[in-house]
């Protein structure tokens, strides 16, 4: 019985302790289970947040440096606009203003055509030539974005940096061009990485502990690396799998070793580039740590083990669930309440019964379940502040920012600011409801056109949209938004940010700007017509009396009415040039012309001003010129202004004019030779002090305020030379020394042309060629009809008058006249209605000369004419020449011997 019993101990002993090593196994791979479960839980997690992160970070460095190039292009314009590249001075100060009043911007630079740099922030590097770097001849052609550029051409002038890695900047370059479309500089900015750094600070400190930032860039080797650190050297090429999923313009995570040693949690977003930025083919990554435990699940040993463990309890708990039966009913009661861990949350109290052991387990899963809920918390705590800061951009923002998520056919939002129902009259709740409530405030045709934009995302042809909505707000007033719609990547649905900025003020500024502009021109052309009206019957009748007086004071008096009204018109033109140029709306009729032409034009005006003031006129020798292509006419005026104000401001010596041949370029201008020539207009007069020659060229601005009183003039000659000559494409410039005399220097280059064929144009005859004509005058005003009957009459020819249109046409229809002087703005019937009258009764018969001969002077007023059919403009002051010529070109259509009046070229003058 001893025996027996002892036996049956025996039995029962091992019996006992084989069961409690398989509940304690199977205790154990339970453990394992749930850590693995919750693990693989916590790397999704981390994954998704980290995910989103990189997201931020990539929209938000494209959306930068889209927005800073959006800005050089706006200063670019600027300085094309005022010429800035030939004013180094006030350009320096212009740039170092943009540079402190922008963020990000290390250094702003102008190089002009040649590669050297005419102006920079701080005056750094001025001077320098950088016609071989690739920021300049990129910019030159289009606007660059360079991904790397090192600071060599600054590394003197830039402090060190706190972290003690080198300068490194993104460089954007665009190019300058003058009116005609030729670069003449090329702008470039730099953007310093420590500013970047600084743009991603916030998120970087929002990753959980751990969580790196890191930026790759096309070539794999990180622009920043961790926690946003930089070093001296780039460091090598990153051979990541996460790379090249991103390269593949897709976002996501995986967990990958890297290039340490060290399997981390990888999650990355590529840099898709923003409407005014390619992108530099970029990827984002944020990297966090994984415990090793994390990837238990995927060690086959495990596995193994997990399989034998569940095969033993299988085999064992057939022979050991009578002996231990007390002990096992405790503990599977347990393990069923682990299971329901994930539904419920919390851990099961522990049942009645069990071993000591199982209460050591249940506080090891007590700790483990702190530590995921601790883990858990900090990743909601991360997730709401980044939504905290999404939602305080948005509350600050002028407009609405929300974001929506499409599956399929479906539109959520998943946020919008509040300040939907100013900009939309619809609340945030009322948005989210029905995605589509926004839209029935907004402009139809608006709408219209957003639509096709928003498909063309959906579609990937496009990354975003961005057009103006006009809207009408919860307050009934109506705005105009601009509305940027931008597409983000994701696994499994497709994300949308929107946002849409109140751009109500700068639309309601620009329309204020445009309708100033109109009003400005209205005034010019209306003054304009009523200035030279009546100056035409100034100079008409002051001619008259002056030819047709029998006494020399009778000759002087008239002689002083007829300059007095030259210097009104002068001064009037002198206003119409500078409203075009500001306007810059200045043409240039190109056509081939000989430059001693010109040169001797000038000459022959000014001999008699030179011997009536007992100066001497000195012209030098002309060279042989070849024929150019340019406009005479306003060069003619630009010489022309330069020796008026020599004869001004000269007393005593001599005016001098000069034209040298520098150079001919052979093939520079499509292929056509290209003359460098040199213009000089000098005079031994009162010259000029430093700082008045500074201003010169600046509008309103003469010598001494004494000048305008003494001499006469308006101060805008030379700003109208300067206007003049930029659009030329050429330069002037000024020496001078006070006392001693100034000399105006011109630089131009013209192209070679071949000699033009004899023209069978009649010259200007002289007034008893001219055979006597029937000339019909209209015009409303009595004396401007009576100035210019006095004229034809005097020269000749037979004057018929009629005061309007309908007057004109019944006169034309009773007998047919041999020219017609027709002004435009008249009752009744104006000008340009009568002429069509008269070409619709024409029909394929002869041609009528019609010549419009008014106070409208402006380039859509020579338009207006053409397009009703006249055939010639001369613009009131008439000049005499003009008219003469027009009477014998009438006589060639008379006699057959002309086939159409050829002096439009002529009008409408300045």
């Amino acid at each position: 019985m001893r025996g027996g019993s002892s036996r049956g101990l025996d039995f029962t002993t091992a019996t006992t302790l084989r069961a409690f090593v398989l509940a304690l196994a199977a205790a154990v791979m339970t453990v394992v289970v749930v850590e693995w479960q919750l693990k693989q839980s916590e790397v999704e997690a981390a994954g998704t947040v980290g995910v989103s992160a990189a997201r931020v970070v990539a929209d938000t460095l494209d959306r930068d440096i889209g927005e800073r190039s959006a800005t050089m292009a706006g200063w670019a314009s600027v300085v094309e606009t005022q010429g800035l590249w030939r004013q180094p001075a006030q350009l320096q100060k212009l740039l170092d203003k943009l540079v402190m009043s922008g963020s990000g911007y290390s250094w702003v630079g102008l190089a002009d055509g040649t590669g050297r740099l005419i102006a920079g922030t701080g005056g750094m590097a001025v001077g320098t030539d950088v016609s071989e770097r690739e920021w300049f001849l990129r910019g030159a052609k289009g606007v660059h974005h360079g991904d790397l550029q090192e600071a060599a051409l600054l590394s003197s002038g830039m402090p060190a940096l706190p972290l003690g890695e080198p300068w490194r900047f993104i460089d954007i370059a665009l190019p300058v061009k003058d009116s005609t479309g030729t670069t003449v500089a090329v702008l470039s900015a730099h953007l310093s990485w420590p500013w970047m750094r600084e743009q991603l600070r916030t998120i970087d400190s929002g990753l959980p502990r751990g969580g790196q930032l890191w930026i790759v860039g096309p070539d794999n080797r990180p622009r920043l690396a961790g926690r946003l650190s930089a070093t001296a050297d780039l460091g090598p090429a990153m051979p990541l799998q996460s790379i090249d999923a991103a390269r593949q313009s897709r976002s996501g995570w995986n967990v990958e070793r890297w290039p340490d040693g060290k399997s981390y949690i990888t999650s990355y977003a590529p840099h898709l580039g923003s409407e005014k930025f390619p992108g530099f083919n970029w990827v984002s990554i944020v990297r966090m740590p994984v415990e090793p435990v994390a990837s238990a699940g995927l060690d086959p040993f495990l596995q193994r083990v997990r399989w034998l463990a569940a095969l033993s309890v299988l085999l064992l708990t057939l022979g050991t669930w009578l002996v231990a039966r007390r002990w096992q009913q405790p503990m599977d009661a347990f393990l069923q309440g682990l299971k329901q861990v994930g539904e419920s949350g919390s851990m099961p109290a522990l049942p009645v019964g069990v071993t000591t052991e199982v209460h050591q387990l249940h506080q090891a899963l007590l700790r483990l379940m702190t530590r995921l809920e601790t883990k858990e918390q900090a990743l909601k705590d991360a997730l709401d502040d980044m939504q905290g800061n999404f939602a305080s951009v948005g509350s600050s923002l002028p407009g609405v920012l929300s974001t929506f998520r499409l599956e399929g056919n479906y539109l959520r939002f998943l946020y919008v600011s509040e300040g939907c129902w100013t900009y939309f009259g619809v609340s945030a709740s009322e948005w989210i409801q029905d995605p589509r409530s926004w839209r029935r405030h907004v402009d139809v045709e608006d709408l219209e056109v957003y639509r096709k934009g928003f498909s063309r995302v959906m579609r990937r042809q496009v990354p975003s949209v961005q057009q103006s909505l006009r809207v009408i707000g919860g307050d009934g007033r109506q705005r105009t938004l601009q509305l940027n719609v931008v597409r983000r990547n994701s696994q499994s649905w497709h994300i949308f940010d929107i946002i849409a900025l109140d751009m109500t003020a700068l639309v309601q500024a620009r329309q204020a700007a445009e309708y100033a502009s109109q009003a400005k021109t209205e005034f010019l052309a209306t003054m304009s017509h009523e200035l030279r009206t009546p100056l035409n019957a100034i100079l008409g009748f002051s001619y008259l009396l002056e030819t047709g007086a029998a006494d020399d004071e009778s000759r002087r008096q008239a002689r002083h009415i007829r300059e007095t009204g030259e210097t009104l018109t002068r001064v009037l033109n002198d206003i119409l040039d500078l409203g075009k140029i500001e306007a810059g709306k200045y043409p240039l009729d190109l056509k081939p012309f000989q430059m001693e032409e010109v040169l001797g034009s000038c000459a022959n005006i000014f001999r008699a001003v030179a011997a009536e003031r007992g100066l001497r006129f000195e012209i030098g020798p002309t060279p042989d010129l070849p024929h150019l292509m340019g406009d005479p006419v306003r060069l003619r005026q630009v010489l022309q202004n330069l020796l008026s104000n020599a004869f001004k401001f000269t007393a005593n010596g001599a005016v001098g004019l000069q034209a040298t041949l520098l150079e001919i370029e052979t093939g520079t201008y499509g292929g056509a030779p290209l003359a460098r020539l040199r213009l000089t207009v000098s005079d031994t007069g009162l010259g000029m002090t430093p700082e008045q020659m500074g201003r010169v060229f600046e509008r309103y601005e003469q010598a001494e305020p004494s000048t305008s009183v003494q001499h006469g003039g308006t101060g805008l000659g030379l700003f109208i030379v300067k206007g003049l000559v930029d659009q030329m494409g050429g330069s002037v410039e000024v020496q001078s020394h006070l006392g001693e005399g100034t000399c105006f220097t011109l630089l131009l280059s013209l192209p070679v042309v071949e000699p033009a064929a004899p023209s069978n144009e009649l010259c200007e005859p002289p007034e008893a060629t001219v055979r006597p004509l029937r000339v019909l005058v209209v015009d409303d005003s009595i004396v401007n009809r009576e100035m210019i009957k006095a004229l034809l009459t005097r020269w000749g020819h037979e004057v018929e008058e009629a005061a309007d249109g309908v007057m004109a046409l019944a006169s034309i229809r009773r007998q047919r006249p041999d020219l017609v002087l027709m002004d435009l703005d008249m009752p009744g019937m104006n000008g340009l209605e009568a002429t069509r009258h008269v070409r619709v009764d024409e029909g394929s018969g002869p041609r009528l000369p019609i010549v419009a001969l008014t106070g409208k002077a402006f380039a859509e007023d020579l338009s207006r004419t053409s397009e009703a059919g006249m055939d010639a403009h001369l613009v009131k002051p008439v000049q005499l020449e003009a008219l003469q010529r027009v009477l014998a070109q009438a006589v060639n259509l008379a006699d057959g011997s002309g086939a159409h009046l050829n002096v439009r070229g002529d009008a409408p003058q300045p």
